[in-house]
């Protein structure tokens, strides 16, 4: 699904609803502004369905940490399964960090028996099912930068002398840019 509709991007950009004479850019504009908007943050923002990733015990536990190679949107659905083949029950776990997503990792209780452990090999021995991105719906913020996207080109194509992209869209997407590392 798209991060903005086409009412949304023409009622900001002070189109009237009943001229279509832009409707065909804006609708084919729209993806690839999400597109960007990904590219640039290495972000997804808008997650419809569980998917299942899978971890290196050596590369990416410390102790009784594990540490995600994306972000996860929720908690809602997940399902953790340990290099052993042991389902970890939530109670077992804590979400790094505690108290809003996205999550970058997950800590297990010291309190419980619990460790992170593989049986045969230890690349892709952990995995994890769940909603895997920033979000399960664009932040308002992520919105207003994809219609803006979208104003921008659909003003480039009446023009002829193109425009750089503005940097107010780059400086609203700094905060949601994910820096990646090794794993």
């Amino acid at each position: 699904m798209a991060y903005v509709t086409l009412a949304e991007v023409k009622q900001q950009g002070g189109y009237d609803a009943g001229d279509t004479y832009h409707d065909g850019l804006i609708t084919a504009l729209i993806p690839r502004a999400q597109n960007t908007i990904e590219t640039i943050t290495n972000n997804v923002f808008e997650v419809d369905s569980v998917t299942t990733r899978r971890f290196d015990y050596m590369l990416q536990t410390d102790g009784y940490k594990l540490y995600f190679d994306e972000y996860l949107a929720s908690t809602t659905s997940l399902v953790v399964t340990n290099g052993t083949g042991d389902v970890v029950a939530s109670s077992n776990y804590v979400t790094m960090p505690r108290n809003h997503a996205p999550y970058y990792g997950l800590q297990l209780k010291t309190d419980t028996d619990v460790i992170w452990d593989y049986d045969d090999s230890p690349e892709e021995a952990i995995q994890i099912a769940g909603y895997w991105g920033y979000s399960l719906t664009p932040p308002d913020a992520i919105k207003q930068v994809a219609i803006e996207l979208v104003l921008h080109w659909v003003r480039q194509n009446d023009q002829d002398t193109p425009e750089p992209m503005p940097e107010t869209i780059m400086m609203a997407l700094k905060p949601y840019t994910r820096i990646t590392g090794i794993v």
